[in-house]
């Protein structure tokens, strides 16, 4: 009697060691999964704050980017920053007493900027072929490729051709299409004849 006494005793220690522990199991995996899901949560957060501090950093350092024309009306030279749209014109090589026959020349029309020496400068131009109401030429066009002659003190009467992209920008934009561009006008103390597809702006260049 004793014995079995002794089993029973055994057994029900057994169990409750059992159920114990089977209940140790289930509150550890609710731990772990509470823990993974913690982890979890983290992740994200630190992915999406990642992201907002990559996108600070991305817009302080276009800031940090951000420049001024520097286009003077002292040596008539400089940098200007445009926005605008371009007009074509044909011209007939007879009416500019010029044999280099017919072409479509591009006037830049100016509908913003931050330089105001540049639209003094315009305006002081007026009447010369090159130039129009706040507009500047910008060259001829050629098999959808803009052309143009520059003369500078650092090179006298240079061919330059815009890329076949800002090429297309150019010629597509309109008055509710405007198109932005850098324009470098270099300092230039000489004078000599020009030809048609002349360009007081040394070098141009669309900007996004």
């Amino acid at each position: 009697m004793e014995e079995k006494s002794n089993i029973l005793v055994i057994l029900l220690i057994i169990v409750i060691i059992s159920i114990g522990l089977g209940g140790y199991i289930v509150f550890q995996k609710k731990i772990n999964n509470s823990v993974s899901l913690d982890s979890k949560e983290i992740e994200k957060k630190q992915i999406i704050q990642d992201k907002e501090n990559k996108k600070k950093k991305e817009e302080e350092i276009k800031k940090e980017e951000k420049v001024n024309s520097t286009f003077s009306l002292i040596d008539e030279a400089g940098i200007a920053y445009v926005e605008g749209y371009v007009e074509k014109e044909h011209r007939s090589g007879t009416m500019y007493f010029s044999d280099e026959g017919d072409v479509d020349y591009l006037l830049f029309h100016i509908v913003n900027t931050d330089s105001n020496d540049f639209l003094k400068w315009i305006e002081n131009s007026k009447g010369n072929s090159f130039v129009g109401d706040k507009a500047i030429g910008i060259g001829c066009l050629n098999d959808n490729i803009i052309e143009y002659y520059n003369s500078s003190d650092e090179k006298e009467d240079a061919q330059y051709r815009i890329s076949k992209n800002d090429s297309e920008k150019i010629i597509n934009s309109t008055k509710d299409n405007l198109v932005k561009l850098k324009l470098e006008r270099k300092v230039y103390t000489g004078g000599s004849g020009t030809p048609m597809c002349y360009s007081h702006i040394t070098n141009i260049n669309v900007i996004e």
